[in-house]
């Protein structure tokens, strides 16, 4: 798993068992995995299969993508229509 992406899931991780009142313990029988799985995903020392993604985001009541989306996403980009390119390169 690429490290960002582990980041993200960590402290997604993190918010969501604040916001249930959870400890990691109650988050790993939440969601039907081993207390040290769940510890290693919070170390980082090992990455988490896609059916252990899928068992926590259904803990938690959100979707894998939620799950793993940055809390900050980046800002949209805006691509100026033909007509206005011109007078932005003046």
């Amino acid at each position: 798993m690429d490290d960002g992406l582990h980041d993200n899931l960590v402290k997604r991780i993190r918010k969501l068992a604040r916001r249930h009142g959870w400890s990691m313990n109650r988050t790993a029988d939440a969601a039907g995995i081993s207390r040290s799985g769940l510890s290693n995903i919070m170390r980082k020392t090992k990455s988490p299969t896609l059916d252990t993604v899928a068992k926590l985001a259904a803990a938690f009541e959100v979707s894998a993508l939620e799950l793993l989306a940055a809390d900050d996403p980046a800002p949209a980009v805006q691509v100026p229509r033909l007509s206005k390119r011109s007078e932005l390169l003046k």
